[in-house]
């Protein structure tokens, strides 16, 4: 069957590829030179927010307005689930350890799955519970030899980034027949905002700005799209499951790029996320869409 007439499956295909673009991040940020963390974030909003209108502008023929009012509070929600996703990382990474914030990440399917069953009546499979456990695994697997006590503010805020990302996977559930390119464009504003104050705009040269446009429009902006559009066939708890792919790719662009070898932890532990994934895709692609659809609510 191929994944045009199986909706899961080009669902699960799609939020495959935002992973894949979100996991860039890493040898791009590391490539910047001289350029404080808040400024990148900054300047990254900034890129996001203006090729996404001019984007938005093509695919509504112009009626941009008209698009931010269509997506209504849906837009605006899911928009600031946005805006606390890209900037919470790195407020969070200043307040506790990377293994940490990783780890209590992983919360972000277990979430998506209760606020998923509860408004959505979308009742995960085993399968899928099972995927969650395995790959929960794999990440504590991963940064186990680097966890450490951190600041618990630090703490709250990875917890908190792992329930926007929940709360956005359901909004965006909710808006299936919406482009919901907007609410991209009001979390890189939100973004923006917060990070202004703070930015500096030392080291901002041409190749610094030309990997940071990197990061805002390639990274972070066509990995939103994706997910997004890869949202509509997806139950909520099995989107951001797919998403932690990020967590298993991010260390090997690094260990390509940049020759940083990654643990023997980190491989077993990405090899038992990345077999989760694979398996939870090779079963969206065995069942048909007809079948899917009996375990979701009429849109």
């Amino acid at each position: 069957m191929g994944a045009t007439s199986n909706p899961r499956l080009t669902g699960a295909l799609l939020v495959v590829a935002a992973a894949l673009f979100w996991s860039t991040g890493g040898p791009l940020f590391r490539s910047i030179r001289g350029v404080e963390d808040w400024t990148i974030a900054f300047w990254r909003a900034l890129f996001l927010v203006v090729v996404l209108l001019g984007v938005l502008a093509v695919l509504e023929r112009g009626r941009v307005v008209s698009a931010f009012m269509r997506s209504g509070w849906r837009g605006l929600a899911s928009g600031l689930c946005f805006g606390v996703m890209m900037t919470g990382f790195m407020l969070a990474l200043a307040r506790t350890s990377v293994a940490n914030t990783m780890l209590l990440m992983t919360a972000a399917p277990v979430f998506a799955a209760l606020l998923g069953w509860a408004l959505l009546a979308e009742r995960p499979r085993p399968a899928v519970w099972v995927a969650m456990a395995a790959a929960a695994c794999g990440i504590a697997l991963m940064v186990a030899t680097d966890l450490g006590g951190g600041a618990m503010i630090g703490n709250l805020l990875a917890l908190m980034i792992a329930m926007a990302a929940a709360a956005n996977i359901v909004i965006l559930r909710g808006a299936r027949e919406i482009n919901m390119i907007p609410a991209i464009i009001i979390g890189g504003v939100i973004s923006g905002l917060v990070s202004l104050p703070l930015a500096d705009h030392v080291g901002t040269h041409s190749y610094n700005l030309f990997l940071i446009f990197l990061l805002g429009v390639v990274q972070l902006g066509c990995g939103c799209i994706l997910y997004i559009f890869g949202a509509r066939h997806l139950q909520a708890a099995e989107t951001t499951l797919i998403a932690m792919l990020e967590s298993v790719l991010a260390p090997i662009w690094v260990w390509l790029l940049l020759k940083e070898t990654p643990t023997p932890y980190g491989l077993a532990g990405g090899a038992i996320v990345l077999a989760a994934v694979i398996a939870l895709t090779l079963a969206a692609a065995r069942r048909r869409s007809g079948v899917a659809g009996t375990a979701q609510p009429a849109a």
